[in-house]
């Protein structure tokens, strides 16, 4: 997943650029390294739950769960409604991938010293002091789900479903908001932080400016025009991103009020300070997002307790450091 330190020798130094100051300096931190700005982050995503207003509102779930015990209880409630709280895809992936990076996003936050002894090799993941409130989080969807079915069940059926008012959540992001209002126009959905803790100040939404990026080869024989470019890009963030794309840039002075209610939380919970700086899994050793799958649905289909997860999760994430 380190992309950057890889390509780090061909890419031009845009540090000094007109238009640096006006990105956000979270967004900055995504592109930089060794002190040299590398990369232009163009757009922020989140990932959380995606969520049905409507089915919550009849059922009865006035307030977005900000605790984990308050998660189990709108699902409860969303049981009693004849509703279906969750439909997770866990044969996907990069979905497995999203829902394991929110344990690293809050151990992250809660105990940075455990996870770099991960990447040390010194520890593992049974020794993350969220892992059982995360396995906790992995049963819900499970449970008021589809059950071992997540492990067959499409990312094409997943959003049907839920654009249908099939099911009232979804593990997802903001990159999904397209696709649903594409299928259905008038849903009326929401997006809300994973809760892995009974402490609401604990719960903030995964926010990263690293998924996408430009960059500028160094030797590159247009190296003005690339730059020139890059300079017209950000100018003009406005209209090609947030207008016509529904992207957020994390860019100073861009009127954001025509994005999608999924961005929209997003940034309501950037302006509260209730989002991490990142996924939790920018580090990651690059493999390791393909390898955790198959642990992953071993787990959902009961063929391995969480200390067996664990364990199958920590042997592929030290493989792939070597």
């Amino acid at each position: 997943m380190d992309t950057l330190s890889e390509w780090k020798d061909y890419l031009y130094d845009l540090s000094d650029e007109s238009w640096v100051d006006v990105v956000y300096d979270s967004a900055k931190t995504a592109g930089t390294l060794d002190g040299q700005l590398l990369a232009l982050p163009y757009s922020s995503e989140a990932c959380g739950i995606i969520y049905n207003k409507d089915l919550f509102e009849q059922a009865g779930i006035t307030e977005i769960p900000d605790t984990l015990t308050e998660l189990e209880e709108a699902c409860k409630k969303l049981e009693d409604a004849g509703i279906q709280a969750f439909g997770e895809t866990y044969m996907v992936y990069g979905f497995a991938m999203h829902a394991l990076s929110a344990e690293f996003a809050y151990e992250l936050e809660l105990n940075p010293d455990v996870v770099e002894g991960l990447y040390n090799k010194e520890n593992s993941l049974n020794d993350f002091s969220i892992t059982e409130n995360w396995y906790k989080y992995i049963d819900l969807t499970l449970d008021y789900g589809l059950g071992k079915n997540s492990i067959t069940y499409s990312a094409d059926d997943q959003i049907a479903d839920f654009a249908a008012g099939k099911i009232a959540m979804i593990k997802q992001g903001t990159w999904l908001a397209d696709s649903i209002l594409k299928t259905n126009p008038d849903i009326n959905f929401g997006l809300m932080a994973i809760p892995l803790t009974d402490n609401e100040e604990e719960t903030k939404l995964m926010v990263s400016s690293a998924t996408n990026v430009l960059c500028v080869y160094k030797d590159s024989e247009n190296l003005d025009a690339a730059l020139y470019f890059i300079q017209w890009f950000v100018e003009n963030a406005e209209t090609y991103l947030v207008e016509l794309g529904d992207i957020a840039p994390p860019f100073e002075g861009v009127d954001t009020s025509s994005l999608s209610a999924l961005n929209q939380d997003m940034n309501q919970y950037i302006s509260d300070n209730k989002a991490f700086d990142g996924f939790g899994m920018e580090d990651w050793p690059t493999g390791f997002t393909e390898d955790l799958l198959a642990p992953i649905q071993a787990y959902c289909a009961g063929q391995a307790d969480a200390e067996a997860t664990n364990e199958a999760l920590t042997e592929k994430f030290y493989t792939r450091l070597d």
